[in-house]
């Protein structure tokens, strides 16, 4: 049953994520093996041009999303990003 938006505690986080934390270098490498293309070029963060993006890969965590599925009391349907990109190929690639 999904909660309303008036049940949230003021400055609250719940991230929403799968169920397996993971590296945005795992999921593209994952995403690549599926596909069976190359790798592309790695850049190093001092490269991009972006400071908004720059920060963002600075910063980029594991995050678990074990109070989300709590507070809403939700299965996910795709429980990992293996699962996730499984479905996509297989489905609409």
């Amino acid at each position: 049953m999904f909660k309303s938006l008036s049940s949230f505690k003021p400055g609250e986080i719940y991230n929403i994520t799968d169920d397996q934390p993971s590296s945005l270098e795992e999921i593209t490498l994952y995403g690549i093996k599926l596909l069976n293309i190359n790798k592309p070029k790695t850049i190093e963060i001092k490269d991009i041009e972006g400071e908004m993006l720059k920060n963002f890969f600075k910063e980029s965590k594991k995050v678990s999303n074990k109070k989300m599925k709590k507070f809403f009391n939700y299965n996910l349907k795709f429980p990992s990003y293996q699962e996730g990109l499984n479905y996509i190929k297989d489905n609409f690639i």
